[in-house]
């Protein structure tokens, strides 16, 4: 799950033991090849567990230790492991299902739902118009796919600016290039409602001012407004450890508010996993030093920063 890809330059995730020796940005075969050669040459294998799913995590501070249950997706088989050590980077929101925001009137919607998780191959797309609804990495690549196969494409971004996260210059330069390439991009605009309307499917939205309504329509529509962190049923209600939104607030060096736990990857607050793995392996003091990693957006044009 979901497939293999990487979101930066692979030499950013290549090991100081084997550092990455081919192109910056390669095909999951070959990072699936670079993975299974560590993992072969450090005999790394008798310490993976694959088709476990963790149903539950609890920390007895009595014992002073973790308790893991799991069940192996393949037998069905219940587990249970111990650690002094729980470090959680288990990502986003229901791994099975992908997460599905809701909107208002949701449930009254007859039309068609796909998720990009499961993307259908019967879904029929060129020629259409189609509108993306949210425009971080995954909606401007669509958006950019679409267009390119001969949809007339619109994005709708709730935020001030296209792929938020990356630098201002890379936003307002894609911004520019989509728009030369007639896709329309609307900005700081609030998807309000959606509904059936015919053959397709009709989205009233507003501008953050709340002064002028625009309505906008389709015959399909991509939600890509985001994701939400898998923390819940793990016992850190019990721990105290302090979240917000479901993500796991950390400081620099990826440490809870809760004395030795710590979390990396999606889950944690605004934080990079790397910069986590390379405090805890070497012995370097200050986060600052972390090498910061490049963001990739596969668009046409491609982006990153």
């Amino acid at each position: 799950y979901p497939g293999i890809r990487s979101d930066s330059d692979l030499h950013t995730f290549g090991y100081r033991f084997k550092p990455w020796t081919s192109a910056p940005i390669a095909s999951a075969a070959e990072i699936l090849k670079y993975m299974g050669e560590v993992i072969e040459e450090n005999d790394l294998a008798p310490h993976i567990r694959y088709q476990h799913t963790i149903t539950s995590a609890k920390w007895s501070s009595e014992e002073n230790l973790w308790t893991i249950e799991a069940t192996r997706t393949d037998t069905g088989e219940q587990l249970r492991f111990t650690t002094n050590f729980f470090w959680m980077c288990q990502g986003y929101y229901r791994h099975t299902e992908g997460y599905t925001p809701e909107w208002k009137d949701m449930a009254r919607f007859k039309g068609r739902i796909v998720h990009p998780q499961k993307w259908p191959e019967d879904l029929d797309y060129k020629n259409k118009r189609v509108i993306v609804i949210g425009s971080g990495a995954v909606g401007v690549e669509f958006a950019s796919m679409f267009s390119r196969f001969g949809s007339k494409t619109t994005v709708v971004e709730i935020l001030p600016r296209i792929v938020p996260l990356e630098d201002e210059e890379v936003s307002k330069e894609l911004a520019a290039s989509f728009k030369r390439q007639g896709i329309a991009v609307y900005v700081d605009t609030r998807v309000e409602r959606v509904t059936k309307n015919g053959g397709g499917v009709e989205v009233i939205a507003r501008s953050s001012g709340g002064s002028k309504t625009e309505t906008f329509r389709a015959e399909k529509i991509l939600l890509a407004v985001g994701r939400k962190p898998l923390s819940e049923g793990i016992g850190l209600e019990g721990l105290g450890v302090e979240t917000d939104r479901g993500y796991i607030k950390v400081d620099p060096y990826m440490r809870t508010n809760v004395p030795n736990v710590y979390a990396a990857g999606d889950i944690a607050e605004g934080r990079d996993e790397n910069k986590a793995l390379a405090f805890v392996l070497s012995k370097l003091k200050d986060p600052a030093a972390f090498v910061k990693k490049v963001m990739t957006v596969y668009a046409q044009p491609s982006a990153g920063s």
